[in-house]
Formats: structure tokens, C-alpha cells, sequence
């Protein structure tokens, strides 16, 4: 579960992350265009281990690319995964099923 609250401090958002295992990590959020970043920042109780850090960017009105990048304990992070994420509507489902051929 997390938290998201603004951050009166700086430009952007804090998000406060509790995990049932006990952690508590804290990420700072910044929006900058079509891209909002996911950064961490520690936390009252982080886990300890790797980092990871998101950019979301949206690509198109129905679409969004959002790259995941880890780091392990004391190394540069590199890109973990890339993933596009698309909307369709029910109409748009619907137009691109093809009902079977009827005999001749």
C-alpha cells in the first residue's frame, strides 16, 4: 500500500510505501511533461538490497511506456524491464474479433 502526498518542501510528491512484511519505504515523485519519475529516497524502514526506480512516460492518449530500472547494493542501475501498456476499449475489442467463415 502506499501514500501519495505532495511535497511542500520541493517541486513533485512523496510516496510513502508499507509493505506487509514490515518495510517502509519512501519515493520521490516528479512529473516533468509526459513523463513522471519514481525515485527512492530510503524511508523510515527500507528493505535492504537492491533499488529500483520508474519513469512512466505517456506515449499517445491511450498508451504509456513505463521503464523499470535496478541497481544491486552499492552498483549503477541499468534497465530491468520496458513495458507498453495500451487501453482498449470494449468497442476496439469488439471490431477485431472475427466471427468464423460460414460454408459455402
Amino acid at each position: 500500500m502506499g501514500v501519495l502526498t505532495s511535497d511542500r518542501e520541493a517541486v513533485g510528491f512523496l510516496l510513502c510505501t508499507f509493505s506487509s512484511t514490515g518495510f517502509i519505504s519512501r519515493y520521490r515523485v516528479t512529473v516533468d511533461g509526459p513523463e513522471t519519475h519514481i525515485n527512492p529516497e530510503g524511508g523510515e524502514q527500507p528493505p535492504p538490497g537492491w533499488l529500483f526506480r520508474t519513469v512512466i512516460k505517456r506515449t499517445a492518449p491511450k498508451e504509456f511506456v513505463e521503464t523499470v530500472e535496478a541497481a544491486p547494493p552499492n552498483k549503477s542501475f541499468f534497465d530491468y524491464y520496458t513495458a507498453r501498456l495500451t487501453r482498449v476499449t470494449v468497442e476496439e475489442k469488439a471490431k477485431t474479433k472475427t466471427s468464423p467463415p460460414t460454408p459455402p
